[in-house]
């Protein structure tokens, strides 16, 4: 089972925003490797996001089963400029990131990642972030 970590960073000029960790690793690392083949000089051009939208992307509020919902942005800032998507799949014990697709038109990639997530893992990294924005925490994972 993948562990993922989610780590808050306080910016005092801008909003905090949120990394990503999986298995001890940031992610934007272990995608920069996977895209190296593909993409060359601009695979892992992606940043990290404000808290809110990390836990927008992370815990979409449109579905009860399954999406495919961007997890990282350009580095540039602006989301669908250059973001990664994948299919966020939720199952009784587990969440899945899976069919990871790049939102370029011109260029396809095969990512192979794959990564499955302890549900109750998830979602108490999530809490982190609902704590951060409101201090309050979210019981029913």
């Amino acid at each position: 089972m993948d562990v993922i970590e989610l780590k808050i960073i306080e910016d005092k000029q801008n909003d905090d925003y949120c990394e990503i960790y999986i298995n001890g690793k940031n992610f934007i690392e272990i995608v920069k490797e996977a895209e190296a083949p593909f993409f060359g000089k601009i695979a892992g051009a992606y940043s990290f996001t404000s808290v809110i939208k990390t836990y927008w992307f992370l815990d979409s509020f449109y579905d009860n089963a399954n999406s495919f919902d961007c997890i990282l942005i350009c580095e540039c800032g602006e989301i669908m400029c250059w973001d990664l998507n994948a299919k966020r799949e939720k199952t009784k014990d587990t969440i899945i990131w899976r069919d990871f697709a790049h939102n370029s038109s011109k260029v396809k990639c095969d990512y192979n990642l794959y990564f499955e997530f302890e549900r109750k893992n998830y979602y108490e990294e999530l809490n982190k972030l609902i704590k951060h924005l409101h201090g309050e925490i979210y019981e029913n994972y």
